[in-house]
């Protein structure tokens, strides 16, 4: 795994937008408002609350424009995803001040259209337990290493920034650095991960499994299934025996459960289809 080339960025944006546009446009958007609203010192800005509902509307179609267009190519869905859309800002309550409930289900939206993503390409057809997994597992890895490249390239451009700033002392705006997270997420993190959606979900080629993987698998994400599961049964019978209301957290503590076990079920499907071998 290394950095893209500045020549394999630009190709990659350029598939990307063709391939999800609306996905893109989407980033963009989130992208040129934020950087804006940053600009002009946020919440003291007049037009803050428009603009930070279409920001957080526009964000919420990354995942869903992607999902939508891997679920097939008909215009209809696109209708459907801006109507979805423009119906989100409407429902979205005061910006200024929002509540941490509109935070967890914007969270939680976004994790179902990835998770969509996940197995949109698929719905229509009946792919055996490998394939999905070596599909689940591409997408997965092109969005960590989106995430990864994305740190490194803000890394450096802050970095060189800072440098020319204290070289030169051109006295550069600390928000310039806020700005720059959104610049590079914009242009280069989202396209990236989209760039490494595979085009052909049917012809994947099946890898064998790496050392790390089979210890990963074995070692790590097993005993940590085993671990939640020992929790939320242990609080289940707390609960029992004190006839007390669960608390909040309980919910989050399934959802991680529920992401392990199935992270879990996917890593160990190759090694159970080399035991039938």
């Amino acid at each position: 795994m290394k950095f893209p080339s500045l020549e394999q960025i630009t190709s990659q944006s350029i598939s990307a937008f063709k391939r999800f546009p609306l996905a893109v446009i989407s980033a963009l958007i989130t992208m040129s408002l934020i950087i804006y609203l940053i600009e002009v010192d946020g919440p003291n800005y007049e037009h803050f609350e428009t603009l930070i509902k279409i920001a957080f509307t526009a964000s919420l179609g990354i995942f869903m424009f992607t999902a939508l267009r891997l679920l097939g190519d008909k215009n209809p869905l696109c209708f459907v995803g801006i109507v979805a859309i423009v119906g989100y800002y409407f429902i979205l309550p005061n910006m200024k001040d929002p509540s941490s409930m509109v935070f967890e289900r914007h969270f939680f939206l976004n994790l179902m259209f990835f998770i969509i993503i996940l197995w949109a390409s698929y719905w229509k057809s009946n792919p055996s337990n490998e394939e999905f997994w070596e599909w689940t597992q591409r997408v997965m890895f092109g969005f960590l290493t989106s995430i990864l490249f994305a740190v490194i390239l803000y890394a450096g451009l802050s970095g060189a920034i800072f440098s020319i700033d204290k070289l030169f002392s051109l006295e550069v705006e600390g928000k310039r650095y806020g700005q720059l997270v959104f610049l590079v997420i914009g242009l280069f993190g989202v396209t990236y991960f989209l760039s490494q959606i595979p085009k052909n979900p049917h012809n994947l080629v099946i890898h064998a499994y790496t050392k790390i993987e089979t210890i990963f698998a074995k070692y790590i994400i097993t005993p940590l299934v085993i671990f939640y599961f020992l929790i939320l049964y242990t609080y289940t019978f707390k609960i029992l025996a004190s006839g007390s209301f669960p608390k909040g957290i309980l919910a989050w503590i399934i959802i991680a459960f529920s992401a392990v076990a199935v992270i879990s079920y996917l890593f160990w499907t190759p090694l159970w289809s080399e035991r039938a071998k």
